[in-house]
């Protein structure tokens, strides 16, 4: 027995707050959209989650939102500069 009871019961409730608006507090992008929306952008990819319906719009609105392309951006000129002071 897990914080949310059980993935049995977990899982549906999590698609259905995710499904019902845009935003899982209902008005307005939050952290708790951040949060959750890393949540299933973890479960998705190994399969804990299914990446269909209300997951896979949940994951794109926050995936695509500007902060969210800039900080991918950002992490990918680092890395970048890591891995060229590592291999150089």
């Amino acid at each position: 027995m897990l914080g949310y009871g059980s993935m049995d019961l977990g899982v549906p409730t999590l698609r259905a707050a995710v499904s019902a608006h845009d935003c899982i507090a209902g008005c307005c992008f939050s952290a708790a959209d951040v949060y959750v929306g890393s949540q299933i952008g973890w479960g998705c990819p190994i399969g804990v989650l299914a990446a269909d319906g209300g997951f896979a719009r949940s994951l794109d609105r926050v995936t695509t939102r500007g902060a969210a392309v800039r900080a991918r951006e950002k992490n990918d000129v680092l890395a970048g500069e890591i891995a060229a002071t590592r291999n150089g």
